[in-house]
């Protein structure tokens, strides 16, 4: 038992860290998870570390290698960096963000269509979640999913769901 709860002191002051390491803002939402952190500065950035496996850091990087320190994650197409975000969820193969304008953005791993985007190819940045829907899903305000799937409710109170 005491070895347990040095490890999760450890674990605690290791995972203190790599947040302060993301300088600049506050981190206002933290999700970590097997393969990798995501977290939600009160700026609007998201900053993520961990495993790439199938682009899940979202850096526009293809390659599947593991990261120890937060990096900002890319804008959509590698421009820039993804902003104006107000609420972030890690999943266990991909990450998903909510723009303060109600859209939906996902990254990572796509082979059930978890990204939303009509296809199953996996994204290496952002792309925008439910274009191909009709009506497109906008006017987004809270997220949820887990491994392979996305959740989305909108102000009307429907639920969408990306699976």
């Amino acid at each position: 038992m005491i070895m347990n709860r040095t490890f999760r002191i450890g674990f605690v002051v290791a995972l203190a860290a790599l947040v302060s390491a993301a300088q600049g803002a506050d981190v206002i939402s933290i999700w970590g998870g097997a393969r990798g952190t995501i977290i939600l500065k009160s700026d609007g950035t998201v900053w993520t570390w961990g495993a790439n496996f199938n682009g899940k850091l979202g850096i526009g990087e293809t390659n599947d290698l593991h990261i120890p320190v937060p990096v900002e994650v890319h804008g959509p197409g590698n421009v820039s960096y993804l902003n104006s975000i107000q609420a972030v969820m890690g999943c266990e193969f991909h990450n998903v963000a909510l723009r303060n304008d109600g859209t939906v953005w996902c990254w990572g791993q796509n082979a059930y269509g978890q990204l939303g985007d009509g296809t199953t190819n996996d994204a290496w940045t952002p792309i925008q979640t439910g274009l191909t829907a009709t009506p497109p899903l906008t006017n987004v305000t809270k997220l949820g999913g887990r491994p392979h799937f996305t959740l989305a409710v909108k102000a009307d109170g429907t639920i969408w769901a990306r699976a």
